[in-house]
């Protein structure tokens, strides 16, 4: 009899440790089939279940949808600022009963997809009733999972409405490649009592003052502490000087971005368990986070080009199908940064996005000496004057050499060493990007019929130019961090930097 009751109390602890679990996995919506074409398109959702609960100790979180099936039909190629119109979309709710803070996740899962969708243009975004919480592609899955947002706080009693749209975005090319293509996938959000660790993307806007003016562009940056060491005497005089430190506005392709700029000390981030240390360089405007490496020990020394006698040797890659192409042949630097990913850092992958980099090939300004033509390229007449105007903006080319691409690694442009506190033919030792080391950024500078020239900054901090075969200047790998990659440590210092979580 005594066997029996254990029995029986060990029966009712095991439910009760079920019940309890912290984590909470609630399939939301399965949605079955999403086939896409240039001229039609038919979107379908079906909801699982129309009333969903699931409950712990002290919380309780209930999910509803608008509708059991959702759909969509006459779906063609839209523009991004028509998407809350005319794109498909899955309106869902959750809602804390219990007496106790949830903090959930939501996730796309179980993704099946053709690969003609896993690309830029596939694009979704996740809406609540106060406007956009985040965006992004199909470009990058891993383990058929996309997160769309994490550590959503959801008090006692309190409910959230949600919208998730999805489209294929409007490019100006032929984009019949999405016929008869389909995605299946459900949306799945998970809840625990315990916070989960932080964004990246969330912790660098908390942890700075954000500063919307307009940087002094004509004057390297520095701090309110080495401006007040400088003189006309000093290296860095005086009158070439700014103080400008910290995290400022500006816009790119996709929107607002975060860039630091001046005497930054909590910008170093790590992968968990790498040797190498990265700074960040700014939040672009699709929110993945743009890294350059920062370990000294590791930079090796490389042409831009073996190559020189030829306007096209200052591309990234050049003898392209077509303008912006990219698919040319790869530069010297390309083919290193490629083997150095390859090597050093693949087993990141999942964390790093494909996003926009710029080798600037538009034509700047045509000099003629003594029969022969100089071609300086855009950033030249951007940035070498006293008035700079840099620009996160890839310039549009009609070359068939450079452009803007879509990459895993690539390099800074020569616009972004100046909006982080450089200056064309002027010394800055204390801005951030000074590593005493000499490192290519992307931007052409000139060619001038004999040999072709790309910008750099040198030892002492300078935005200058040299020649493309020049093979005493670094790679220095710049990545970027998918939007949502989380930290499990760090608050952003040298010696205590930001860890990403790994997932």
């Amino acid at each position: 009899m005594a066997k029996r009751k254990n029995k029986k109390k060990n029966s009712i602890k095991g439910k009760q440790k079920i019940n309890n679990s912290k984590y909470i996995i609630i399939h939301i919506l399965s949605i079955i089939v999403l086939l896409l074409c240039s001229t039609l398109a038919y979107f379908i959702a079906i909801d699982e279940s129309k009333n969903i609960s699931i409950t712990t100790e002290l919380s309780k979180l209930v999910y509803s949808d608008n509708n059991d099936t959702i759909t969509v039909g006459n779906l063609i190629p839209i523009k991004d600022e028509e998407m809350e119109e005319k794109a498909s979309k899955v309106s869902f709710s959750m809602e804390n009963t219990g007496t106790s803070t949830l903090y959930s996740d939501i996730s796309i899962t179980n993704i099946r997809i053709d690969e003609e969708l896993v690309n830029l243009d596939f694009k979704w975004a996740l809406y609540n009733d106060n406007g956009e919480i985040t965006h992004g592609n199909f470009r990058n899955i891993h383990n058929n999972k996309i997160l769309l947002t994490k550590n959503i706080k959801i008090k006692p009693n309190q409910k959230f409405n949600y919208i998730l749209y999805m489209w294929i975005s409007e490019n100006g090319d032929d984009q019949n490649y999405t016929i008869s293509r389909k995605m299946n996938y459900k949306i799945t959000i998970t809840g625990t009592q315990k916070k989960g660790y932080d964004l990246l993307l969330d912790t660098i806007k908390n942890n700075n003052n954000i500063l919307n003016d307009e940087p002094d562009f004509s004057k390297v940056a520095v701090s309110q502490e080495y401006y007040d060491t400088l003189t006309e005497d000093t290296e860095v005089k005086k009158s070439n000087a700014t103080v400008e430190s910290g995290l400022y506005t500006g816009k790119d392709e996709d929107g607002d971005t975060y860039y630091f700029r001046g005497v930054i000390t909590n910008n170093y981030v790590k992968f968990n368990n790498s040797e190498y240390l990265w700074r960040i360089v700014r939040v672009n405007g699709d929110n993945t986070i743009r890294l350059i490496l920062d370990r000294q020990d590791t930079y090796v020394n490389t042409m831009f080009s073996q190559s020189y006698n030829d306007a096209k040797y200052v591309g990234y890659t050049y003898d392209n199908s077509a303008p912006n192409a990219g698919d040319g042949t790869p530069s010297t630097i390309k083919t290193y940064l490629d083997n150095w990913y390859d090597e050093n850092i693949s087993s990141y992958d999942h964390l790093i996005a494909s996003t926009r980099y710029c080798n600037d090939t538009s034509f700047g300004k045509y000099y003629s000496i003594n029969s022969k033509t100089a071609l300086y390229y855009g950033a030249y007449s951007r940035l070498v004057n006293d008035s700079p105007n840099p620009t996160f903006i890839c310039p549009e080319t009609t070359n068939t050499y450079g452009g803007e691409y879509d990459l895993k690694i690539g390099l800074l442009s020569a616009d972004e060493a100046v909006f982080a506190g450089a200056k064309y033919d002027t010394p800055n030792l204390y801005y951030y990007l000074n590593h005493y080391k000499y490192f290519w950024v992307s931007s052409p500078f000139v060619f001038d019929d004999i040999r072709t020239h790309t910008f750099y900054v040198n030892n002492r901090g300078t935005l200058t130019y040299t020649y493309n075969y020049y093979g005493s200047v670094a790679a220095l790998p710049v990545i970027n961090l998918k939007s949502s990659v989380t930290i499990k440590s760090g608050n952003g210092s040298s010696s205590n930097p930001y860890v990403i979580a790994e997932y």
